[in-house]
């Protein structure tokens, strides 16, 4: 999938593939962007954007919807039964965060990432997103005033586990992206489509601070107050990649990204302030040269959330990130990334075990590529296991 779509949104998910979705636009204008364009097969037509070929290559990162501060009644037994109902629909949308997918390395605005999730609570999550705005493309392509609608459906499993005492987590997704772009190419506008799988991502993550390994009946009288986790991310190079096409979906390469957060609830108001690098290897099969490489990608991200009564919250997002600058066979492209992107996430439970996310975000200022708006939904079911 694009650079710029990670699949997209926070919480608790990961994507993997949903039901085929085709591009939109079906009857656009014949392809511009085929071998008989110039004699270029821009391959807008089968699978997702060449993630190496827009600087940071789509990531779809698990992050689990937080659990938000843990409130208590001593009054009423009635009150403590319900409540515990809200904190189990609040426990459901913190895996929705961990499974969606991310946009590409550093670009991600998913919140509650860092949670504590009780150890043997699953997450499965299914999700739906759409992206516009311009792009990059490899930067030995002559295209110019780029810009790609993409849809992208995800699928993604998470599951909270016991790491030495302190809580945990693991998940994957997958994603199913359509696309359609234009470009100037050679002073000419040029139209295309694409659609396949994207490269899959798998997440772990321990939290070393504030975050005991609980079971789910612990985990009800738990208290929020200062989390500090750690996680990687690793994106693996499973997806459809053809080295013919401009836009292709996979990036034949492998990205890990390792990732330093903490969490702190200040009564019904949460910070969460994140830190990542994002690592590329060699694509040595790129559309030109015999080796593409990628510096290191650096990102800071921070949420503020209010969590209502009921498990429902409201997250400020906003991130920033820079580097990342691309090399073909030794001669520097492009240019250094240093943008930012700001957004909103609603999230709120359906019942028990069930839940449903909506997220926003648009670029705030762009240096080389990011400035595109994205927006989704991602519904999640959580049960409990041995």
């Amino acid at each position: 999938m694009p650079a710029h779509v990670k699949a997209a949104g926070s919480g608790y998910a990961m994507p993997s593939p949903a039901p085929r979705m085709m591009p939109p636009g079906d009857a656009d204008p014949p392809g511009r962007f085929g071998a008989q364009d110039a004699g270029r097969n821009f391959g807008l037509r089968r699978r997702r954007i060449n993630r190496h070929t827009q600087n940071t290559g789509s990531e779809q990162g698990v992050a689990c919807d937080n659990l938000g501060p843990a409130w208590t009644e001593t009054d009423s037994a009635v009150k403590t039964r319900n409540l515990s109902l809200h904190r189990i629909a609040a426990l459901a949308l913190v895996a929705v965060l961990l499974v969606l997918p991310d946009p590409a390395a550093g670009q991600s605005l998913e919140p509650r990432k860092f949670a504590n999730l009780p150890v043997g609570m699953n997450f499965l999550l299914a999700g739906y997103g759409r992206s516009s705005g311009p792009v990059l493309f490899d930067p030995s392509v002559p295209l110019e005033d780029a810009s790609l609608e993409t849809d992208i459906a995800v699928l993604g499993y998470a599951r909270g586990i016991n790491v030495f005492g302190r809580s945990g987590s693991v998940s994957a997704a997958a994603s199913y992206v359509g696309t359609r772009g234009n470009a100037l190419l050679e002073g000419e506008r040029a139209y295309g489509k694409n659609y396949g799988l994207a490269d899959p991502t798998f997440r772990a993550s321990v939290n070393l601070l504030g975050a005991p390994a609980l079971s789910p009946a612990e985990y009800r009288s738990w208290q929020h107050d200062l989390i500090v986790g750690v996680g990687l991310l690793v994106q693996a190079p499973f997806g459809d990649y053809e080295r013919n096409k401009v836009l292709t979906i996979g990036t034949n390469r492998w990205l890990f990204r390792p990732e330093l957060g903490m969490s702190k609830v200040f009564g019904r108001w949460q910070l969460e302030l994140v830190g990542t690098v994002s690592f590329f290897t060699d694509n040595d099969e790129p559309r030109s040269g015999d080796t593409l490489s990628q510096d290191p990608l650096y990102a800071i991200r921070g949420h503020l959330i209010y969590n209502f009564p009921r498990g429902r919250w409201l997250s400020l997002d906003a991130t920033h990130y820079q580097g990342g600058e691309q090399e073909i066979d030794g001669a520097r492209q492009a240019g250094t990334q240093r943008n930012g992107r700001y957004g909103l996430t609603l999230s709120t439970p359906l019942g028990p075990a069930d839940s449903v996310k909506f997220y926003a975000s648009t670029g705030a200022y762009a240096r080389l590529g990011g400035d595109f708006d994205l927006f989704g939904i991602a519904w999640q079911h959580r049960w409990a296991s041995r």
